[in-house]
């Protein structure tokens, strides 16, 4: 497990997917920059690396920086993954979905790279596009850098535009609510897990008890009955049902109990 498994991945070579990445890769802001805000808590062990997902602006990235700042006591980093618009910023997520690199990708890859061997852990939190832009970093960061960081790398993710297992990390969290499109589209192999959450959650609903369903030990998923019936709105970070587990992470506290629904990965 671990560095072997994460070998480094390229964009399609032939075919129809190659023409596809062509088109997105050329009509990609090209001057595009993303930057790393870091914000040092001098007595703290811990590192904890938050990358956004797209159509976030400068103001809704701000309202995230607040809410870690106010709660966290690690050392903060923030991978700003600025919106270029709607359709610029869905070629950039196919482009990472088919194993390229973007801005936010590599500056996530190099401040990696820089951190600290005293760290004691790092958490990696990310949210729709930003698992791409994770997954792109950790499969293009040094051998050696993964084999250091991965027994104390925690990667969670909300809204996921792909799942993370415990390739990636000793420890995942993949937050999903059960009406958010996007994760459910873009990762329909897990369709059979979204069903069963769905009878879990409504018996939990019928009982009353409030709490997550988790499927999974190698990719857990952590299946949320939405707190409102807007789709898009379940899809953002702020006012829906992926707040309290943000939150509870961003505070490192443990998560709420779970029922657990079964360890097919």
């Amino acid at each position: 497990m671990g560095v072997s498994a994460l070998q480094t991945i390229s964009p399609p070579e032939t075919g129809y997917l190659k023409k596809v990445y062509d088109f997105c890769d050329k009509r990609c802001p090209s001057a595009e920059i993303a930057d790393c805000d870091f914000i040092q808590r001098p007595d703290s062990e811990n590192a904890l690396l938050f990358v956004n997902g797209m159509r976030h602006k400068a103001y809704q990235i701000q309202h995230i920086k607040d809410l870690t700042l106010s709660n966290s006591q690690a050392n903060i980093y923030f991978v700003a993954n600025h919106t270029n618009g709607f359709f610029n910023d869905l070629l950039r997520c196919t482009k990472l979905r088919l194993g390229g690199k973007s801005p936010a990708s590599e500056t996530l890859k190099e401040t990696l790279e820089a951190l600290p061997k005293e760290l004691k852990k790092v958490k990696i939190i990310c949210h729709s596009e930003g698992s791409l832009i994770v997954r792109s970093a950790l499969h293009h960061l040094s051998g050696e850098k993964f084999k250091e960081l991965y027994p104390k790398l925690e990667i969670i993710s909300f809204g996921a535009a792909v799942f993370f297992d415990k390739r990636y990390a000793k420890k995942v969290e993949n937050h999903v609510s059960l009406i958010d499109p996007i994760p459910l589209i873009l990762n329909i192999h897990k369709l059979f897990h979204y069903l069963w959450a769905s009878l879990l959650l409504l018996k939990n609903k019928v009982e009353k008890i409030y709490q997550p369903v988790k499927l999974g030990d190698e990719c857990p998923l952590w299946f949320h009955m939405p707190r409102l019936n807007d789709p898009l709105i379940e899809h953002s970070l702020k006012n829906s049902t992926y707040s309290l587990p943000f939150c509870r992470t961003v505070l490192d506290l443990q998560p709420v109990r779970t029922q657990t629904g079964g360890s097919n990965s």
